[in-house]
């Protein structure tokens, strides 16, 4: 009983399967050689940075001078006043005036108790204890840094979501519907030119475009909406962050004036509450030792209130002068750091700006090194996107047989190869 043997090779459409050898080739070729990538370079210092750097080192410790000048005027002026308190015989002429004046305080502190002053300074410091303002203002504050933990609302989104996203989602699909449409006009021409138009192979490869064209609408559109629903949430986080922001800081801002009115107006009473006390304990009796302690300390102080008045002069005007020098020289310093800091502001955008040109130069020279493989990327993509076909030859061969057989095996194999080549769309 002879033997038949079936050897059936599957290959892709011609076209195709010479574009891809060749594409592979072309890769190959690319990868193999290498490539001599660019550098990243840093801009340098410019010359008003450097100029700026030496005009701060020149200004440090040129103050020190000026201080030296003022420390020698301060000690003069402190040698002057020292000097008018020993001389303590000038201030006699001055006693009984002191007494004078002490004695007519004290006269007119006992009618202002009498007329009832010390009531009315206590209802003043009782009217400032109890003012609520300070507290409401607290308490203002508080309650708006409550509110601005408050969770954030990711349905709020929605108002930020932009108005005219349908209309470009929409333009979009019917955009890959013509191109699936334009796509499915070009494998019924090409069909009908292979003389396979209406067969079961152009209706799969319309089915086929059809489910292509879907999917990409749909990949599209869920694209679309998917980017504007994240670019309005994060507008949406954004506003809300910054409204919380502003919510701290108002609220923070009212609490330190509330703190601050509190302290003020705590201090203002504790001041009034304590002359109304001094009026409340002054009687009669007590006016007339007040006013010979007063009258002591008034002499006390006229002594050395007169030599201060006269023998300070002098060192007040020396010590006018020693403020003026360290003025002087802390204007000095100020000036030269403030110049030295524009200097340096004005390198610093120069280099900005030099930095900026090397790193285009750079992302340029990365672009040109990249092309070819952003080009041989982009062609493999689109080999592997297109659609292909593929043809199958069968050939049977039988040991020892007839040369009958043989003519009948030759002429199934010539009828199966033609068969073949009409489906593959290569006849």
């Amino acid at each position: 009983m002879a033997t038949t043997i079936n050897e059936v090779i599957n290959r892709e459409a011609p076209l195709m399967e010479s574009r891809r050898l060749a594409y592979l080739n072309q890769m190959k070729t690319l990868t193999d050689s290498p490539v001599n990538l660019p550098q990243k370079t840093v801009a340098g210092l410019t010359p008003e940075q450097t100029a700026a750097r030496n005009l701060y080192s020149a200004g440090i410790g040129s103050y020190q001078p000026y201080l030296d000048s003022a420390t020698d005027a301060q000690n003069a002026a402190l040698g002057y006043i020292g000097g008018g308190y020993d001389t303590t015989g000038i201030a006699g002429t001055q006693t009984g005036m002191g007494a004078g004046m002490i004695n007519a305080a004290s006269n007119q502190l006992a009618a202002n108790q009498a007329a009832g002053m010390p009531a009315a300074y206590q209802q003043m410091a009782t009217e400032g204890y109890n003012d609520p303002t300070g507290r409401n203002y607290i308490s203002q504050g508080i309650g708006g840094l409550q509110n601005a933990g408050a969770m954030f609302d990711p349905a709020s989104a929605s108002g930020f979501m932009n108005q005219y996203e349908d209309t470009a989602v929409q333009q979009a699909l019917q955009d890959i519907q013509r191109q699936g449409d334009i796509a499915a006009q070009q494998g019924n021409a090409n069909a009908v030119s292979a003389g396979a138009f209406g067969g079961a192979r152009s209706g799969i490869q319309a089915a086929e475009l059809q489910r292509n064209v879907l999917d990409q609408q749909g990949r599209t559109a869920a694209n679309m909406r998917n980017t504007g629903y994240m670019n309005a949430l994060q507008n949406a986080t954004a506003a809300f962050e910054n409204s919380a922001n502003r919510g701290i800081t108002g609220a923070t801002n009212t609490g330190q004036l509330g703190n601050l009115y509190s302290t003020a107006a705590m201090n203002a009473a504790g001041g009034i509450g304590n002359l109304g006390l001094g009026f409340g304990k002054l009687d009669s009796s007590n006016v007339a030792l007040q006013g010979d302690l007063g009258t002591a300390a008034a002499n006390t102080g006229s002594i050395y209130g007169n030599l201060a008045g006269i023998q300070s002069g002098i060192g007040r005007d020396n010590s006018g002068v020693g403020m003026n020098l360290a003025n002087i020289g802390g204007a000095g310093v100020q000036y030269g750091s403030t110049q030295a800091n524009d200097l340096y502001n004005v390198g610093a955008n120069i280099r900005n700006v030099n930095q900026l040109g090397n790193d285009a130069t750079y992302a340029n020279q990365m672009a040109t090194v990249a092309e070819p493989y952003n080009r041989l990327m982009a062609y493999g993509d689109a080999l592997n996107k297109t659609p292909s076909t593929q043809s199958s030859m069968t050939a049977s061969t039988t040991p020892n047989a007839g040369m009958a057989n043989t003519i009948v095996g030759g002429l199934g194999t010539a009828a199966g190869l033609y068969g073949a080549s009409r489906s593959g769309g290569i006849v």
